[in-house]
This record gives structure tokens, sequence and C-alpha cells, in this order.
């Protein structure tokens, strides 16, 4: 029994055509079904864009404090419908056993209300990073970049012999633009820096992801 063109497309979205039936139904349906065939292209094209994409660095960070903030919902939830005050009339001898009753949730069920520190609690704050540049000549060198306002005089790097600069940082995860200084005048990438980016001025920034 031949396929309906809705079970072939079908088929076709769920990804169980061979790659000749795949070529073959496309060709098809562009031929036969004009309309069909601009649909099904419409549909693909935001699950490749999706696939060809790849997230930043707090992608699933972010994620995760998402799945966490859901977790923890319904124990709100569960926690107003167990403390929270009702409004209605109540004999003494109810009102003692339903306070007695909702102690013994309470303190029997307490571990569920605790918070639990979500990934994002227990991400770093500060970041310690080190800067090494080589130049034995220099009679100074100082770093500037997205971390301190690009201002060459605030974050110098100290000598620490044969021609060797360094500069210890302690900054919040990110990602940042940066070059050296050196004696006050010439702005350089760094040349250890795994990625160079356009400053926009005809120079190179270097990159620090954190």
């Amino acid at each position: 029994m031949s396929e309906s063109l809705s079970q072939r497309m079908e088929r076709y979205l769920e990804g169980t055509m061979s790659p000749e039936e795949r070529a073959g139904f496309l060709r098809e349906l562009e031929a036969d079904h004009p309309s069909s065939y601009r649909a099904l292209l419409a549909l693909e094209k935001p699950r490749r864009v999706a696939d060809d994409l790849e997230p930043d660095p707090w992608f699933t960070a972010r994620v995760l404090k998402r799945l966490d903030e859901h977790r923890r919902r319904p124990l709100a939830r569960l926690r107003q419908a167990l403390f929270a005050p009702l409004n209605v009339r109540v004999r003494p001898a109810s009102l003692v056993l339903g306070t007695g009753i909702s102690l013994m949730l309470f303190f029997g069920w307490a571990p569920l209300f605790e918070p639990v520190p979500s990934i994002i609690e227990t991400l770093p704050r500060e970041v310690s990073v080190e800067l090494r540049f080589d130049l034995p000549h220099a009679g100074s060198v100082s770093v500037v970049g997205d971390f301190n306002g690009w201002i060459p005089d605030r974050t110098p790097l100290v000598p620490v012999g044969d021609g060797e600069w360094i500069a210890r940082l302690k900054l919040p995860p990110g990602v940042y633009q940066y070059q050296f200084v050196v004696d006050g005048n010439d702005w350089v990438p760094d040349p250890r820096a795994a990625t160079q980016v356009d400053d926009g001025f005809g120079n190179r920034n270097s990159v620090l992801a954190l």
C-alpha cells in the first residue's frame, strides 16, 4: 500500500527516510506540489539554523538555573497550601488538631523546604587569570581592555626577568577584549591569545574568555 503525501512528509521530518529517499521526495514534491515544497523548506530552515548555532559559554548555566527555578515552584505551592491562612470559622478542637497536623508535616517534611543551592550560586564570582608578555627591551608594559576601561596606566605588568612581564588579575566570569601597551604608546595584541578580533581601527584585540 503506497504512502500518502502527509505520511511521507511526516517520515521526512522525523528523519526516518534514507538520504536517497529524501532527495527523491524533495524532487517529486517540488515538481508536483510546489506549495507543499515551499512549506517543507520553511519548516526545515529553523531546524537547520538551530543545529548550526553554538551556545554561548553561559547558556548551559542559564538553562540549569531555569530548571532549578521550575523545580522549586511545586514546593512553594505546597508550602502555601499547607500554611496559608484560611478565611473560615473553625472550632477550637479542629484548630488544635489542624495545628498539630501542620506541625507534624512541617517538622517531618522540613528538608523539602530547605533551599537547595543552584548551579549559578556555585559558580565563582571572580576568576584568577595571569597575562604574560615577552619584550626584553620594553621600559614599561600595561594591559588595557573591557575590564579596566581601556586606561593604559591602570593595570601595569610587572617584570619578572629575562624580558618577561606578568599581570595577575581577578575578573568576573565573562568574555573580554584587551591589548598590551608598550612604553605608553604602542598598542599590541597578545601573541599568546588563541582568539583575535578586529578592533575597528585597523588593529586586533585579543579575546579572554573566563
